[in-house]
């Protein structure tokens, strides 16, 4: 499973994008999103899904000097988890 995060600060908070990608002979069934402890999505998939792409506009707070945590859980279909997480903190 390869995972990619970008995160940009937004005028209100930030630009979230997460990707997804099955590697070969997987699929992914559900991916859950989380934010600073707080879900932004739980978004159960079609069988057979091989990419995931969902945008985040103005997501969360921010503001200098702010941590933040993106956690991205991403199920086969047998609900094994495979997951990444991200960890910045607001420009100053």
């Amino acid at each position: 499973m390869k995972f990619d995060i970008t995160v940009r600060r937004a005028f209100s908070g930030n630009d979230i994008q997460v990707h997804v990608e099955a590697g070969d002979g997987q699929a992914v069934a559900r991916v859950q999103t989380t934010l600073d402890g707080f879900e932004l999505a739980d978004d159960q998939l079609d069988s057979g899904t091989q990419v995931y792409d969902r945008a985040f506009p103005q997501a969360g707070d921010a503001g200098p000097g702010s941590d933040h945590r993106i956690v991205v859980a991403a199920f086969l279909p047998d609900g094994t988890p495979l997951s990444a997480t991200k960890i910045w903190k607001d420009a100053i």
